[in-house]
């Protein structure tokens, strides 16, 4: 369960193959909301890549007043899960780079739409059992009309805005990429970069950009990415094209 709705695992009964139907209370939502569920379906329908979840399917169900999404079911569970459940054992630089490059890849992808994720954390980042990553929940997506056209509204989790979200200035899609700086120092030091105990302090330390270096137990080159990602400045931040 989210802030939107409710996910349920279906299984097709033609094929036999197992798919999520997201659920969106509509009756609960006011207009605005209800356009951005209706706006989700729309989006997705228009998104194909092997890093990002894959949209099925959506409908109005009938006896409720419920939009159903359906989408591919990852397998493997999502990113957050699986780096809690390390126990602490760092994951090899092979593993922590060949995720990075898929979700990099997943951003590549929507930014060339014009679409900003707007909440990438690692909670959003899916895997199968064959180890590839998926982007998924566009809830909060955003399409931008013009390249140059910079989105306004504070979103996203706390752990992953970035400084001129945070600042409430206008930003692009180089907010994403902070957050994907974020996910990548996370699944190095199998925590947040950006930790404290109230809202205030965590603003105040994103915005001074204050965190301990990843561990040294991974090259200098991978660990310098982490520093060019997390730039205060979104016009010095690195970006995707330079990552790759």
């Amino acid at each position: 369960k989210g802030n939107m709705g409710a996910c349920a695992l279906a299984r097709n009964n033609d094929d036999g193959r197992y798919y999520v139907i997201k659920q969106v209370d509509l009756a609960k939502l006011n207009k605005k909301e209800r356009q951005q569920s209706l706006n989700e379906a729309k989006l997705l329908s228009q998104l194909r890549h092997p890093n990002i979840i894959n949209y099925v399917d959506s409908f109005l169900a009938r006896k409720s007043d419920h939009l159903c999404i359906v989408m591919e079911f990852a397998d493997g569970g999502d990113l957050g899960a699986k780096i809690k459940h390390t126990h602490g054992v760092n994951f090899p630089q092979d593993q922590v780079l060949d995720w990075f490059i898929q979700c990099a890849l997943s951003l590549l992808n929507i930014h060339g739409k014009k679409i900003l994720h707007r909440d990438v954390k690692t909670q959003n980042i899916f895997l199968t059992q064959e180890g590839v990553c998926k982007l998924g929940d566009f809830g909060i997506a955003r399409t931008l009309n013009s390249t140059f056209d910079q989105a306004n509204t504070f979103v996203g989790t706390p752990y992953y805005l970035s400084p001129e979200l945070i600042l409430e200035r206008p930003y692009d899609a180089m907010s994403d990429v902070w957050a994907l700086g974020v996910v990548l120092y996370e699944t190095m030091a199998l925590k947040h970069p950006f930790n404290a105990n109230d809202m205030k302090s965590l603003m105040h330390r994103i915005l001074k950009v204050q965190y301990e270096a990843p561990p040294h137990i991974y090259s200098a080159e991978m660990r310098s990415i982490v520093s060019r990602l997390l730039v205060k400045d979104p016009a010095q931040r690195m970006r995707l094209s330079e990552v790759f």
